[in-house]
């Protein structure tokens, strides 16, 4: 018989106050089986999100799980000293918080939480985190990571400049661009005043929609770009380059003693280089594909 993946057994959960011990959750207990999904519903203030809380391992002080186990692929893990429940926490297990503002904290850079996070969960130096926080970043449609930290200093340092850039993760799998303009509030507005009524906002916009209607068109433009990408990682790892792993309409490579730059100049190809030498490369037609390897393999020979 299947194990579920997690067990909570007779939990409890307990808060002291100066007029006793207030107990907010009692004897709660369920399992839920590999893929399985489990809605939990009660009133505002019935245990809901301590629950949650308790399972990973977040409660603050001075809540306190006062009795029961949490068992998590047949592990107990309510009783894990911190760093090691830290290790299983955002790995093994983990949450979507409501309020998403609350999941980074204001006081540091999105990055520097980001590889924080990858370097607690994988073998990974600083570097090698880093290349994997910006991925990651391009996955989910906040494409050139680094180039946004650039034009932000940019924009800080010289009031009438104006950095245009397109992102396409969104939509890039199946080609499209989408762009946006960076600038001071002052020069934003004078340019917005001089804006034609037919202006790129609007042709951007139609494109979007005329794409969702050709959804058929759509899809197979995802699946075919999306086993393109598996085919060239595939054929450059056996090349023995590691590329990072990407969910997007690009493969990542990372630096290396000869920059890409280097490698890929004047082959034509649709390449992005990055300033610590490790370049994007946007996935195409299998030519394209079979161009990018004969480049690589040459620079290795």
């Amino acid at each position: 018989m299947t194990e579920p993946l997690l067990r909570v057994e007779h939990l409890r959960i307990e808060v002291p106050t100066r007029r006793g011990t207030l107990v907010a959750v009692d004897d709660v207990s369920f399992d839920i089986m590999p893929g399985e999904v489990l809605g939990v519903v009660g009133e505002s203030g019935a245990g809901k999100s301590l629950t949650g809380a308790a399972i990973i391992g977040l409660l603050e002080p001075p809540l306190r799980i006062a009795g029961g186990q949490i068992r998590f692929a047949g592990r107990r893990i309510d009783d894990l000293p911190y760093d090691e429940m830290r290790r299983v926490r955002g790995k093994e297990i983990g949450a979507i918080f409501q309020d998403p503002l609350t999941s980074l904290n204001p006081l540091y850079t999105v990055g520097q939480q980001l590889v924080e996070t990858i370097r607690t969960h994988l073998d990974l130096g600083a570097g090698a985190a880093r290349e994997r926080a910006v991925a990651l970043l391009g996955e989910v449609g906040i494409a050139g990571a680094e180039q946004r930290i650039n034009a932000a200093s940019l924009v800080a340092r010289f009031p009438n400049v104006v950095v245009v850039r397109t992102f396409s993760k969104a939509y890039g799998l199946a080609g499209l661009r989408i762009g946006y303009g960076i600038g001071s509030p002052e020069l934003t507005r004078a340019l917005w005043t001089k804006q034609l009524p037919f202006g790129m906002a609007s042709t951007a916009l139609l494109a979007v929609a005329a794409s969702y209607a050709a959804e058929t068109q759509l899809l197979k433009r995802v699946r075919l770009i999306t086993a393109e990408r598996r085919y060239l990682q595939k054929q450059l790892r056996a090349m023995g380059v590691r590329s990072t792993d990407a969910h997007a309409n690009f493969v990542y490579l990372p630096s290396r003693d000869r920059p890409w730059s280097d490698v890929l100049a004047g082959s034509g190809l649709q390449v992005r280089h990055y300033s610590d030498g490790g370049a994007r490369i946007t996935v195409g037609s299998r030519a394209s594909s079979l161009a990018v390897l004969s480049v690589v393999d040459k620079a290795l020979g």
